[in-house]
């Protein structure tokens, strides 16, 4: 059985992560549909499961001394489209960075 899989070599100072919102079902129509279920997520994101063994910011290759997780991100803004396919409107939310632990702005 085939595997498919993706493994990061280099954490980024900002990670995009696009969410796949529509599937395609030609039993049900040609078109795209738009999910709209609500997806949960939590304010940091831990990438280490994610590293490649051969990263230098795997855990396997760091000092057990270091005083942070490099592979652990902090959620800093989220766009949201509100709309179908064809049309909508995008909102921003956005955390400031000056007062850390406030809520998302928009």
């Amino acid at each position: 059985m085939a595997h498919k899989g993706l493994c990061i070599y280099t954490i980024p100072n900002t990670l995009i992560l696009p969410l796949k919102r529509f599937y395609k079902d030609p039993f049900v129509s040609p078109e795209p549909i738009k999910l709209y279920g609500r997806i949960k997520y939590g304010q940091k994101l831990d990438l280490k499961d994610f590293l490649a063994p051969s990263s230098p910011d795997h855990p396997s290759h760091r000092n057990n001394t270091r005083k942070f997780n490099i592979a652990e991100l902090r959620l800093s803004g989220v766009v949201i489209h509100q709309g179908s396919i064809g049309q909508g409107h995008y909102w921003a939310y956005v955390q400031d960075t000056c007062k850390p632990g406030t809520p998302l702005l928009y």
